[in-house]
């Protein structure tokens, strides 16, 4: 199984991927916080990598809905 501590930074990675302004907020925080980030606990990554850098970039907001679809959820 893999663990639950990857889940985020696979989705914010995912996320970095598909838009460069999203990308750009989480790299951001990376930088500040250093790849550690990666190793703490969920709800700390969720704030760090997805619920900070998403509010940030404020454009996202007019765009409509940003719809994540976790596959696989049993084997975290």
């Amino acid at each position: 199984k893999s663990s639950v501590l990857h889940l985020i930074p696979a989705i914010a990675y995912s996320l970095g991927q598909l838009d460069k302004r999203i990308g750009s907020a989480i790299a951001k925080v990376v930088k500040a916080h250093g790849p550690g980030i990666g190793g703490v606990s969920v709800k700390t990554q969720y704030d760090g990598l997805l619920g900070g850098p998403l509010n940030t970039v404020l454009e996202l907001v007019n765009e409509g809905p940003l719809v994540v679809i976790i596959d696989r959820l049993d084997e975290c």
